[in-house]
């Protein structure tokens, strides 16, 4: 008949296995998660492993599984093609997972930061570019309409001269000219308000 002394015994070696984290199966403190497999493409997308790595993970996990614990995590397994169920047994294992965990999510930060710097960089580049072509457009759209200003007082001019010749006067304009003042004229217009005549710039252009 079992004495005190060896019930007694039985439930610490009992309470030792329990908190045993080399055995697998005994052991109360132990949970399965899921480890994804997937690896960075050439594109940086994500690519689920072959059937030979999603294989060979799959049955060095369930060797060191609780089995039952293992096949009903599978089941609920989010993506069989990406993700193989772990085993973490003992607060050690736990704690070197969280730490992983940690490490990885101060890189992911970390490549945010990075990111986010260089569109920063990038913006600000082009707040720059766009504001000196800008301020170059302006610049040459101003020059632009000084100069066919002028040119369009130099044709009313001599406009004027042919109208109403005086002494060795010109002759007047012939239909050509007199269509090359109403371009000039509507090109003038155009200048004065950037945007409203593009298409008529880009005919005389063309022509």
């Amino acid at each position: 008949q079992a004495t005190d002394a060896d019930i007694f015994g039985a439930f610490l070696a009992q309470m030792g296995k329990a908190w045993d984290a080399s055995d697998y199966r005994m052991c109360s403190f132990k949970h399965v998660f899921f480890d994804d497999l997937s690896t960075e493409a050439a594109d940086g997308t994500l690519a689920p492993p072959t059937a030979q790595e999603l294989q060979a993970k799959r049955a060095a996990a369930f060797a060191a599984s609780d089995e039952a614990l293992w096949s009903r995590a599978d089941a609920h397994n989010p993506d069989p093609s990406r993700f193989c169920p772990v085993q973490l047994t003992g607060f050690q294992a736990l704690h070197e997972r969280h730490a992983a965990q940690q490490q990885t999510a101060a890189r992911v930060a970390s490549a945010l930061h990075s990111s986010c710097d260089d569109l920063r960089a990038l913006e600000d580049e082009r707040e720059v570019s766009v504001a000196l072509r800008l301020r170059h457009c302006q610049s040459r759209q101003l020059q632009l309409s000084h100069r066919i200003v002028a040119l369009a007082a130099a044709v009313e001019s001599s406009r004027l001269a042919r109208a109403e010749p005086r002494g060795g006067g010109e002759a007047p304009l012939s239909k050509d000219e007199v269509a090359w003042v109403d371009r000039l004229r509507g090109v003038a217009s155009a200048v004065r308000q950037p945007g409203q005549g593009a298409a008529r710039l880009h005919a005389l252009a063309s022509s």
